[in-house]
């Protein structure tokens, strides 16, 4: 792990570099790209579910995405259960993505708030000796690249089901609005997509852990990789059973879904292998929760 990268040194300290499809995959989960600096820091509540930490960033220049945020300031936010922006010090390149009136800090194997220092990245990436780095130019010339691939996932789910359905059915679909024909990984590829936990009756508080899918053991046959055109859809379906996200008995129960592409199964790790990269969508679906009722 790149402790530098957290503590907003300019040293590399990882045993091994960072993958270009670190950065490939930080470029195609953002909309905004830029260098910018920590203004404040709120901390958020640790204890609670999903709570985010708040920094506002000062905007400096935009390198993707929209050029009039530059100068402003911007609410930025990640899980309370980490610090990074607490500790981001200096000029950052910072990769975001709009949610509603704030944005997102991207997350792919690390924070996208990378040092800069000098005209350098200085994150210890492949293909330079240990304690060398990329010109933030030539860092840019790829982020400006992969960043023209656009394809999106959405998920749908029902709001009730049935104890004797022993499923539930699931819906991803993923929209490639970008110019080019891109391989994508199928939700069964990624580790944890999907798990659930009784919602007791205050509403609020939930009962028991949560459980779920984890390397898809019950979905057979392995799935591959899937073109997909430019305006093309893609829609597959999976039956989830209930015993796997551990809903046994009726009532409500708190369903989360997201696609994590940092955290593949074992088969979408091998499916991975060996591939051009540059034709590979390597974005995901943030999580999300919904609550479905069981009778």
């Amino acid at each position: 792990m790149l402790t530098g990268l957290l503590l907003g040194q300019a040293t590399a300290t990882s045993i091994s570099p960072w993958t270009w499809q670190t950065m490939q995959g930080l470029t195609q989960q953002s909309d905004t790209i830029f260098a910018g600096r920590v203004q404040s820091f709120r901390a958020g509540d640790r204890s609670l579910p999903n709570a985010p930490s708040t920094a506002q960033v000062q905007v400096g220049e935009v390198f993707v995405g929209d050029r009039s945020l530059s100068g402003s300031t911007i609410s930025v936010e990640h899980s309370a259960g980490d610090d990074v922006l607490a500790r981001a010090e200096g000029l950052r390149l910072y990769f975001v993505a709009r949610r509603g009136d704030h944005y997102r800090l991207t997350f792919f194997h690390t924070y996208g708030a990378l040092p800069i220092e000098g005209d350098k990245l200085a994150i210890w990436l492949q293909g330079k000796p240990h304690g060398s780095f990329y010109a933030l130019s030539d860092v840019l010339t790829r982020v400006r690249r992969d960043a023209q691939a656009h394809v999106i996932w959405q998920a749908e789910l029902p709001k009730t089901i049935a104890t004797g359905q022993r499923v539930l059915t699931v819906s991803f679909v993923a929209r490639n609005l970008g110019p080019s024909a891109m391989q994508v990984l199928l939700p069964s590829h990624f580790f944890d997509a999907l798990w659930a936990r009784r919602v007791l009756s205050d509403g609020q508080k939930l009962a028991d852990d949560w459980q779920g899918v984890g390397h898809w053991e019950h979905h057979k046959p392995t799935e591959t990789l899937r073109w997909l055109a430019p305006k093309a859809e893609l829609r597959v379906r999976y039956a989830i059973p209930l015993s796997v996200l551990g809903i046994q008995t009726p009532g409500t129960y708190r369903v989360g879904v997201r696609l994590e592409p940092h955290r593949l199964t074992d088969a979408g790790e091998r499916q991975l292998k060996g591939r051009d990269l540059l034709r590979m969508w390597l974005g995901g679906l943030d999580h999300f929760f919904v609550d479905v009722v069981v009778h």
